[in-house]
């Protein structure tokens, strides 16, 4: 699967869509979601992982049309892939990002008596790092490809459904290709709930590493 670069948006839409590879039982499908599609996106920083919290990818794909907040990419539970943003664009689905230094015990003193000052205060907090550069920073969703898997959440459990294996085949296939596309590593992908403020766990038991 070969996914073109932000660089090459001059060319058609469907040119910007990754083509099924004939010799993989992946199957891509492509329904792009214009109201989606917030605006350009030049460079691709990171990957991040979510889960959708509901039953099917027809919810999942109604949300997003409603909304005009979702994902580049949806895995349905048989593995098969719908791309709903093309690559070259960015799309509304991180929200408010964390304090990457404070998360990961990194900041200046200085920097983590700005932020500690802050309190309770995820607006302050986003301002704040969306200044910095990535990897300073986690990603935005200026800088970022969303993939989301229909799974849904226990609230009674405190637990997501676990990806079926064919989605964790889809995931771990469509991740090499971007990675590849974008010269990404592992270090560049991110589980939804470790940025932002999310449930946890929803970005957890879907990407294998290495």
């Amino acid at each position: 699967m070969h996914l073109l670069s932000p660089s090459e948006s001059n060319k058609k839409e469907t040119d910007l869509l990754p083509p099924i590879p004939p010799s993989s039982d992946i199957i891509i499908k492509k329904e792009i979601i214009t109201n989606l599609e917030k605006g350009n996106m030049p460079v691709v920083h990171a990957i991040i992982l979510h889960r959708t919290d509901g039953y099917s990818l027809s919810a999942a794909i109604n949300s997003f049309r409603q909304s005009g907040i979702g994902t580049h990419f949806i895995i349905d539970k048989d593995g098969t892939i719908k791309q709903t943003a093309n690559t070259n664009k960015y799309a509304y689905h991180i929200g408010k990002i964390r304090a990457r230094c404070m998360e990961e015990g990194t900041c200046s003193a200085e920097e983590a008596k700005k932020i500690k000052g802050f309190g309770w205060a995820p607006t302050k907090i986003h301002n704040n790092e969306k200044v910095k550069k990535y990897p300073a920073r986690y990603p935005l969703n200026t800088d970022s490809l969303g993939i989301e898997v229909v799974a849904k959440y226990n609230a009674t459990t405190k637990t997501w459904d676990p990806a079926t294996p064919q989605q964790k085949t889809a995931i771990n296939y469509l991740v090499k290709e971007l990675q590849a596309t974008f010269n990404l590593t592992d270090k560049d992908i991110f589980e939804h709930d470790k940025i932002s403020y999310k449930t946890a766990g929803e970005g957890a038991g879907l990407y294998v590493a290495g």
